[in-house]
């Protein structure tokens, strides 16, 4: 990948690309049922954060937003 420095003799470790996709949710605690037991409900917010290893980042950003898989790759590799 052309932004990170290639390793040297002198200088052999560098921050490789792993990159990693999140999907952002959030929990409520729903009614307590027959039996006296609480469940969590979860949904989706609809944002998504993408990061790699290189300290690249895109915080949470809307799904839309995403750069498209073929940039995401080319930059930071298959996500792990």
């Amino acid at each position: 990948m052309d932004d990170v420095t290639e390793p040297t003799a002198s200088d052999s470790w560098v921050a490789e690309h792993r990159l990693t996709l999140l999907a952002q949710s959030e929990s409520s605690a729903g009614p307590i049922d027959e039996r006296g037991q609480r469940w969590l409900d979860r949904r989706a917010t609809g944002l998504v954060l993408a990061a790699c290893n290189c300290g690249w980042t895109t915080g949470w950003i809307p799904a839309a937003e995403l750069p498209g898989q073929a940039w995401l790759i080319g930059k930071h590799g298959i996500p792990a």
